[in-house]
């Protein structure tokens, strides 16, 4: 298969953007319920409509667009690879101090902010990426397929030891192994390492695998193939996630979820790329493109959002927490109500600088020089205006 290269000068691919940015929307409606409600136990407790609703979200959302957020990252890697190639810069180098500095932000946002940050894992992951820099698109493709399939495999092959009853990583714990009862940051490493090789490596192979194979380029051509693919993966990964949930079947079958999560996300992918083509698809991610732009600076956002609204004790933010919950319902409307008021900050923000201001800092690290951020300074440089692309889609 021959390699299509883009010129980012001369081709932006909006749908991009809105894919990133609903994804984390996506992810935004179930961190709205973890923050309220941290610990298993206070969500089995839930009644009426707050269960109703902690059901619809954990069916649709949970799990499914980490892995779209995950997959975007796969799709930015390439475009990156493809941009330091052209400009003769040392790739390996620039993506080591890129994921270094992804790496060392999530650590800092995990161990003082949240534990429930995603960041750390994808520059863990993004160091594993490097090995797969030049591989053809098929290997990208098998490579995608065996790992995101090993978790479940494995399981299945165990579990007639009756050592599996909880996801597979829970099982080697290095921080009891180092020094048991003592909390330390090995176990949370250990544990971001290993999903990292097991849960988004997958679909950061399967985005380089798309990007390579052009699946986001001639949308109205590919009309009819999206919208039926959409329906086929929905059709299949609702169903298992449902059953699974909802018969509380977490130790026998839990690995399976893996499936129906990923099937989902696919159908998700597949359902935006069709709706972009149509008269309300494109007014309706458009406030989305803005929001992908600048999605670390949003993603990161939402943590110190939460974080002021509802954690009633943090490390670096103790005591600040003002409530402790307000509801599966208004926590939803919440989210809703964050992500329009980020869509339009989001906007103003790029209306006036060229980055988002931790896409600004993150590139100065990758490329290791100072990059004006006003959008005026920006834009008399050529070579400014492809780098503001690929900042944005990474």
């Amino acid at each position: 298969m021959e390699w299509r290269v883009i010129n980012l000068k001369t081709e932006r691919l909006p749908v991009l953007d809105a894919i990133r940015g609903f994804a984390l929307f996506g992810i935004l409606l179930l961190h709205i319920i973890m923050f309220q409600y941290p610990s298993p136990e206070e969500i089995t407790k839930l009644i009426n409509l707050d269960k109703v609703l902690t059901d619809f979200v954990q069916i649709f959302t949970s799990s499914s667009y980490r892995p779209l957020f995950s997959f975007m990252f796969g799709v930015g890697f390439v475009i990156l690879f493809r941009s330091l190639e052209r400009r003769g810069l040392r790739v390996e180098l620039t993506f080591l101090r890129r994921f270094l500095f992804l790496f060392g932000l999530g650590l800092i946002h995990y161990l003082y902010l949240w534990q429930g940050d995603i960041l750390a894992t994808y520059g863990a992951a993004g160091f594993l990426l490097l090995l797969f820099l030049k591989c053809q698109p098929k290997t990208l493709l098998v490579s995608s397929l065996l790992i995101w399939l090993s978790a479940p495999i494995i399981s299945l092959i165990l579990r007639p030891l009756d050592i599996v009853d909880k996801p597979l990583f829970h099982i080697m714990d290095l921080a009891n192994l180092i020094s048991p009862g003592l909390w330390n940051p090995f176990e949370s490493l250990f544990h971001t390492l290993w999903a990292s090789a097991t849960e988004v490596l997958p679909y950061f192979l399967l985005g380089m695998y798309a990007m390579h194979s052009n699946w986001f380029h001639r949308l109205e051509d590919n009309r009819t193939r999206n919208g039926l693919l959409s329906l086929i993966f929905l059709i299949i990964g609702w169903p298992i996630k449902a059953i699974l949930y909802l018969s509380n079947s977490h130790e026998a079958w839990a690995d399976l979820l893996i499936i129906g999560n990923g099937l989902t996300m696919l159908g998700y992918l597949f359902g935006i790329m069709y709706l972009f083509t149509t008269r309300f698809g494109e007014r309706f991610f458009k406030p989305f493109q803005a929001i992908g732009k600048m999605s670390l600076t949003n993603y990161l956002s939402h943590t110190i959002i939460f974080t002021l609204l509802f954690i009633p004790a943090g490390i670096l933010l103790k005591g600040i927490g003002l409530i402790h919950s307000v509801g599966v319902f208004w926590g939803l409307v919440i989210a809703c109500v964050t992500i329009v008021l980020q869509a339009k900050f989001s906007s103003w923000w790029l209306s006036r600088f060229a980055y988002g201001p931790i896409e600004w800092l993150w590139r100065m690290f990758t490329y290791w020089k100072w990059t004006p951020i006003k959008k005026s300074t920006a834009a008399e440089k050529p070579s400014a205006n492809t780098n503001t692309t690929i900042s944005h889609i990474q």
